[in-house]
């Protein structure tokens, strides 16, 4: 699936890039059974998987928030709206879906609570041929009145979240060999 990228350390660098394009400047990194995912930002998005603009986007940042109290009671004051986090899971083995149900909050520390670059020596592992990356969506509603909650089954399908996010694009400019360093 990925012919010109012959180690994780250069996926790595071009999955970068193409977070960078699509507006995505934040990520964490963790390791997962012959692989590693790469976890986004919690942002606010319409309806329509189309993410807000500006600082809206990331309207519930932690990084001004003094405190895990400070953040979840920021993310609960918001009156409505709708948040995502997308996950990419780069491996050979194949996964499924669990029906588990994450909450907003523990998304958001996927984000403090993973490693800020691949290690050294993963980022030096050959990419074996039968790799593949799927990207996970989990979507979050914030109705007023209410507690945020996981939007299952999301009212969008995940090409429609990658679409909308400018992720598609981005991604599709690595396929064709457009790689951006870091």
């Amino acid at each position: 699936m990925f012919p010109d990228r012959t180690t994780f350390g250069k996926l790595a660098i071009d999955l970068e890039s193409a977070l960078r394009k699509a507006g995505y400047l934040e990520k964490s990194y963790y390791a997962v059974p012959y692989g590693m995912a790469v976890v986004t930002r919690l942002e606010q998005i319409d309806a329509d998987g189309r993410p807000f603009v500006g600082e809206s986007r990331w309207q519930i940042d932690p990084s001004r928030a003094f405190s895990l109290a400070n953040y979840l009671q920021r993310l609960f004051a918001v009156d409505e709206g709708h948040f995502r986090v997308v996950v990419f899971i780069v491996t050979v083995i194949p996964f499924s879906s669990a029906q588990q149900h994450t909450t907003p909050q523990e998304a958001n520390l996927w984000l403090s609570n993973g490693f800020n670059r691949p290690t050294r020596e993963f980022v030096e592992m050959r990419l074996p041929s039968s790799t593949s990356c799927t990207a996970l969506i989990y979507e979050f509603r914030k109705r007023h009145g209410e507690d945020p909650q996981v939007q299952l089954p999301s009212l969008l399908s995940a090409q429609q979240h990658l679409d909308a996010s400018g992720l598609t694009a981005a991604l599709a400019s690595l396929a064709h060999g457009a790689t951006h360093g870091p």
